[in-house]
């Protein structure tokens, strides 16, 4: 068995190449901006925030200059299509990633490695 590194490293990658391949010329960081703002905040310290632990870098312009995104942090028209256009190729990673997991699972395996990360944050 190899070991939990070894498989969050794997994981990490596969999810960065799915993701990549889903979103097509859509960042992923212009994706979880986009995100964010169709839930309704506007607010630039919770966008910052829900990004985390990636930085923000060009998403916000580039959404901007797609004519996604004006004034601050409001969605145009075109952007809640792409909003919902690349929502589903995201579902459709993320339903992919969850196949053959029972109930609960994710959420356990989700769980444990937050109480690891907290482990090790603390010292």
């Amino acid at each position: 068995m190899k070991p939990i590194g070894y498989w969050l490293k794997h994981l990490d990658g596969l999810i960065d190449g799915a993701f990549e391949a889903a979103l097509g010329d859509v960042g992923r960081r212009e994706w979880q901006v986009l995100n964010v703002l169709a839930s309704g905040e506007r607010d630039e310290a919770a966008v910052v925030t829900a990004v985390r632990p990636f930085p923000l870098g060009g998403a916000l312009e580039t959404l901007v200059g797609r004519g996604w995104v004006e004034g601050r942090y409001a969605l145009t028209a075109a952007g809640r299509v792409a909003f919902a256009e690349v929502g589903v190729r995201v579902g459709e990673v993320r339903e992919r990633m969850v196949e053959g997991l029972g109930p609960g699972e994710y959420v356990a395996v989700v769980g444990a490695l937050e109480r690891m990360a907290g482990n090790l944050e603390r010292g």
